[in-house]
């Protein structure tokens, strides 16, 4: 299995285990689904055997309704009108080319990956700015620490939520 970690904040943002798909070798699109993830314990499971003459009081199920790529991973959703959608795409591939630019001198990513994300970062932003009111947008938990790190993007195709996220706003790590 792989996961993929944010290139600034160094958060896990998706895994494989989601049906994904790699276009023009710039973005994945993740589909998604409603889920709803019960935290109930099976008390059968810690050894308790609940009597059957007691009331069984059991325990409080505080089930979460959602999107399981957004669940799964504690994304949180970001708010962004066009202007600071504007301000936070120049500062995310400000600080992801710097990264990118540092991973390739030490030999961490393979030398032009930081010249395929600079070329394709501004159609893959334009793409989404062309659009943006069809989009809901999730950054990991450390994304307000500086209003930075690699956003999904979250577009409803009917009753399917698929995610848009640049190949090289991430890293992978097999796991």
């Amino acid at each position: 299995m792989k996961i993929f970690k944010c290139l600034i904040t160094g958060d896990e943002v998706l895994a494989d285990t989601f049906k994904m798909e790699l276009k023009d070798n710039c973005y994945y699109i993740v589909e998604g689904k409603m889920t709803t993830v019960s935290n109930k314990i099976d008390e059968a499971l810690l050894g308790s055997n609940p009597s059957a003459e007691e009331q069984d009081e059991g325990t409080d199920d505080s089930a979460v309704s959602g999107i399981d790529v957004v669940i799964n991973h504690k994304l949180m959703e970001i708010q962004l009108d066009k202007k600071s959608f504007k301000t936070y795409s120049q500062k995310f591939c400000k600080s992801a080319l710097a990264k990118l630019q540092e991973k390739e001198a030490d030999g961490v990513v393979p030398k032009g990956q930081a010249d395929a994300f600079k070329s394709n970062a501004p159609a893959f932003f334009k793409m989404i700015m062309g659009n943006l009111e069809d989009y809901q947008f999730y950054g990991s938990e450390h994304f307000y620490d500086d209003d930075n790190g690699t956003l999904l993007y979250c577009k409803w195709e009917g009753e399917t939520p698929k995610f848009y996220f640049m190949k090289d706003s991430v890293e992978e790590e097999k796991v």
